[in-house]
């Protein structure tokens, strides 16, 4: 009699240890068929990057408009995005001035590419150098000029 249930607990367990493998193997499967059927259709397309921005323009209200809220930043803020087109930033620390640091204050206020600095204004400029506190350091590191061929 004893001998009979040892059997019967060690053949329950080797279905329940083969149902969890088995299963395990199916959802790895389905899995991977649900990232290939997906794989490209979370890249945004040029096209609708100022619908994302519209979209998702509350991802910027942690983003502050000045360093104090009693003063307040001159110039004109440049474009932003909110979040890397395609899902890739540039490597912005390869312009020449722009370190660690400088790249992810403007990873946070939504500069991602080169192609955003090369089309800054002065107005941009004055912005980003009081934003900063780098006062003049975008035109004398020629930000704008190294990222216009950096974006080419």
């Amino acid at each position: 009699m004893i001998e009979l249930a040892a059997k019967i607990f060690v053949c329950l367990l080797i279905a329940a240890l083969l149902g969890a493998l088995i299963g395990y193997l199916i959802g790895r499967i389905q899995k991977c068929d649900r990232s290939k059927a997906t794989k490209g259709d979370d890249l945004l397309k040029l096209d609708d990057v100022e619908q994302e921005i519209k979209i998702h323009k509350e991802e910027f209200a942690h983003i502050p408009e000045a360093k104090n809220q009693k003063e307040v930043i001159k110039g004109v803020r440049p474009v932003a995005y909110p979040r890397p087109i395609n899902g890739e930033a540039d490597d912005l620390k390869k312009i020449v001035g722009i370190g660690i640091h400088i790249e992810n204050a403007l990873y946070e206020i939504g500069v991602f590419h080169y192609s955003q600095i090369a089309n800054w204004t002065k107005e941009n400029v004055k912005w980003i150098d009081e934003y900063l506190s780098y006062e003049g350091r975008v035109e004398r590191e020629e930000w704008i000029e190294q990222a216009k061929k950096l974006s080419r």
